[in-house]
């Protein structure tokens, strides 16, 4: 807890010492500089100090401790990512397929936690009838075709 104190300090520190400089020598670079140190001060503090520490350590549970962190780093890292974008790029919205990119790589990064939420049953064993409407395209359809294969393969006791 020390160290990630130190580290929000030394952030702290260079945000102000960046804010002096820009105050003397005023300059567009200096001030989004100053803004990403900002941002990355109250990111870790929120991220890394106060989710990682404070409430990891309420959790009893090695493995969901480690899912927890696991969570709250991958998100330190796509919130960062974000508002760097947002600081940095003047039009942000040119850069919707980057942030596509971004999001299937946390998805990916995160799969292992879908997976944990998954394994329960989603289905209680009584349930002897399921519907599934698809009101879109036949390419949608066909992409859907193999969830209801596994929902089959999962729950045999469905009415097909």
């Amino acid at each position: 807890m020390l160290g990630r104190l130190l580290i929000l300090g030394f952030f702290i520190a260079l945000s102000i010492l960046v804010w002096f400089g820009n105050l003397y020598y005023p300059h567009p670079y200096l001030e989004k500089i100053f803004s990403t140190f900002v941002a990355l001060a109250g990111i870790y503090l929120i991220f890394k100090v106060l989710f990682e520490e404070l409430v990891s350590a309420r959790i009893k549970d090695s493995k969901a401790r480690y899912s927890f962190r696991k969570v709250v780093s991958i998100l330190y890292i796509a919130v960062f990512l974000v508002a760097m974008v947002a600081i940095w790029i003047e039009r942000p919205e040119a850069l919707l397929v980057t942030y596509g990119i971004i999001a299937a790589g946390v998805a990916v990064a995160l799969q292992d936690l879908f997976k944990r939420v998954t394994e329960k049953p989603m289905l209680d064993s009584s349930v002897r009838t399921v519907l599934v409407i698809s009101i879109s395209g036949l390419g949608n359809t066909l992409l859907f075709t193999p969830a209801l294969r596994a929902l089959r393969k999962r729950h045999r006791s469905i009415e097909q």
